[in-house]
């Protein structure tokens, strides 16, 4: 009976391992697939000319959060016109609509051959916030019976007109009544019109003008507008 159960016992062993041995073997006979992989290439470039093939490269560059701590604009500007014909007369007057801001300028000039001859529009009493130069004159006679303004630096100051002319330690500009600035004989029966716009403060709003109209008297014509 022990010699049964013995052999018994042997060949249920057996049998496992034989079982064992062909699951090693589909295994390896069937092994698992792995996840299948598409490739995708690039097709080449044709040419349809005998050309060498090369390879281009771009790149792209942004600036991104930007900001501007200042801003640049010209503070002094000028135009001069072409010719303006006025025929023989024997007086113009200038008129001329524009916009001057508080911290700004505008000068206007006849241009006569080669002579400059500074001119105020007509309506205008005051010659405002004209520019004073170092050592020079300003650019009118000032009737010195009405008030005027002079500011340093853009602050009201308390002096005279020859002591800011004087004085070279800041911008100093003047607002004044002028003598005899509105009316000019002229030498030809053409000239020109000049005009400069200054502005003193970069932040501050720029002055601009809009037209301006010469006015011809006596001569070819009693009165006549010349543009």
């Amino acid at each position: 009976m022990a010699i049964i159960r013995t052999t018994g016992s042997i060949t249920q062993k057996q049998e496992a391992e034989t079982a064992k041995q062909k699951a090693i073997d589909k295994l390896l006979l069937n092994p698992p697939q792995l996840p299948g992989i598409k490739l995708f290439t690039k097709p080449e470039p044709r040419f349809e000319h005998n050309l060498e093939q090369r390879y281009k490269f771009g790149y792209f560059f942004g600036v991104d959060n930007v900001s501007f701590s200042s801003r640049n604009i010209n503070t002094t500007c000028g135009r001069v016109t072409d010719y303006i014909e006025i025929g023989n007369v024997e007086s113009i007057q200038l008129e001329s609509s524009y916009h001057l801001p508080d911290k700004a300028s505008v000068e206007f000039s006849v241009i006569d051959q080669d002579v400059e001859i500074p001119i105020v529009p007509v309506g205008d009493s005051l010659v405002r916030n004209e520019k004073i130069f170092f050592g020079l004159p300003l650019r009118f006679s000032i009737d010195k019976t009405k008030p005027y303004i002079i500011k340093k630096d853009g602050v009201e100051v308390t002096m005279t007109p020859e002591a800011a002319i004087n004085a070279n330690d800041g911008l100093y500009t003047i607002t004044y009544s002028p003598i005899g600035a509105y009316d000019y004989m002229p030498k030809n029966d053409r000239v020109k019109v000049k005009v400069i716009m200054r502005l003193y403060d970069k932040t501050s709003e720029p002055p601009f003008v809009q037209n301006a109209l010469i006015r011809a008297y006596g001569g070819d014509a009693l009165w006549k507008d010349r543009l």
